[in-house]
């Protein structure tokens, strides 16, 4: 089917970015990642398919009952601890995980900033603390091929593809997970460590970049336009590497969208939401179309 295809494709390219330093070593040493949705809009719960939604206020006074003799310093302290025991929540257990969304909540109900996603505040470098999913998720291209599916199976495919691709890189080490936004753009990297060859001390480092344009935002959320894909320039541990590196151009993302768009009437350029309720000096927390979350602190 088409939700088939669409998945089929976006796994085509999430394969070659993550497998290409392995290939190209390889080629030169021949040759040479719900009943109850909380979020800071208020939580809501299915009983029987129909949809229960409780009063933000409500819930927001639960949370400021709870954390009411804690500044936003503690908060986001505990926060962060909690994020480094858990190896930024990809060991996380389940009651740790509901303490992490208790405390996000907590501090997302504590913004001070008008217009967090429009805000200049939002700004600069920021690297990946925290996330209830996969680390990956955060980049602009994940972002954009859980928008060619629609909720429900589409969504439960790609997610179940997620999980899939985090398994085929349990061998591969995670670095710095970093955004940098711009007033116009947003640009994230993801480093890597891949194992050569199995059994030998030989790993391969790199950098994955995706790139997208900011095309619209209001107070809380941005439009995405996924732009590029492809490996940061002199990122390789390989020196040999990085000559075939820096003449990759990476995937053009929107050549391929308007290919799709002339063959697949159905087919439309994915541009996903992506939402920020908390920014200040040193921390910022977003999430995505299903609501993820994602923390973040200034570089």
């Amino acid at each position: 089917g088409r939700s088939e295809m669409k998945l089929f494709i976006f796994f085509i390219f999430a394969s070659v970015s993550n497998a290409l330093f392995l290939k190209l070593i390889k080629q030169t040493f021949t040759k040479s990642f719900r009943n109850l949705n909380v979020g800071p809009r208020g939580f809501s719960s299915s009983i029987d398919g129909n949809i229960i939604e409780v009063d933000a206020i409500a819930e927001k006074t639960i949370i400021e009952d709870e954390y009411s003799s804690s500044t936003t310093l503690d908060l986001k302290n505990r926060l962060l601890s909690l994020s480094a025991v858990t190896s930024r929540g990809e060991t996380i257990e389940e009651k740790q995980q509901a303490l992490a969304l208790s405390l996000i909540e907590a501090i997302e109900r504590r913004n001070k900033v008008a217009n967090p996603a429009s805000s200049s505040d939002i700004i600069g470098t920021w690297s990946l603390a925290y996330s209830n999913t996969y680390l990956f998720r955060s980049s602009p291209f994940f972002m954009a091929a859980r928008a060619v599916c629609k909720d429900g199976p589409e969504a439960e495919r790609f997610n179940w593809f997620c999980k899939m691709h985090r398994e085929a890189l349990a061998f591969t080490s995670i670095g710095n997970v970093k955004q940098i936004v711009s007033e116009t753009s947003l640009r994230s990297e993801f480093e890597t460590k891949v194992a050569a060859f199995p059994g030998l001390p030989l790993t391969v480092k790199g950098t994955i970049v995706s790139t997208a344009d900011i095309e619209s935002r209001d107070s809380t959320e941005w439009t995405l336009y996924l732009d590029k894909v492809r490996i940061k320039e002199g990122t390789s541990n390989i020196p040999i590497l990085n000559q075939f590196l820096n003449q990759y151009d990476g995937i053009n993302s929107r050549q391929l969208g308007s290919l799709l768009e002339s063959n697949i009437p159905t087919y439309s350029n994915p541009k996903p939401i992506f939402r920020t309720f908390f920014v200040d000096n040193d921390m910022r927390i977003s999430r995505d179309q299903d609501d993820n979350v994602f923390v973040y602190t200034r570089v």
